[in-house]
């Protein structure tokens, strides 16, 4: 399974989830739609992450990362 989010610009989907959602044998493409980025897939971040690395906490007001990974 392949799954992505549609607002990727690290990744963007369609030059790479469904490049290789056609490539691989038997596969399935999850989209996600909306405002998901890239990091959404990465854990939440701690307080020290959020002022270490702020680019890759930062997701729309309207994303909830935990529910995404569930």
């Amino acid at each position: 399974m392949i799954i992505a989010g549609e607002a990727d610009t690290n990744t963007p989907p369609e030059v790479n989830a469904h490049r290789y959602a056609t490539l691989i044998k038997d596969v399935a493409l999850t989209l996600l739609e909306g405002p998901v980025g890239h990091y959404v897939f990465l854990a939440e971040c701690t307080e020290a992450g959020c002022q270490l690395i702020p680019e890759l906490c930062l997701d729309a007001p309207e994303v909830d990362r935990k529910s995404i990974q569930h």
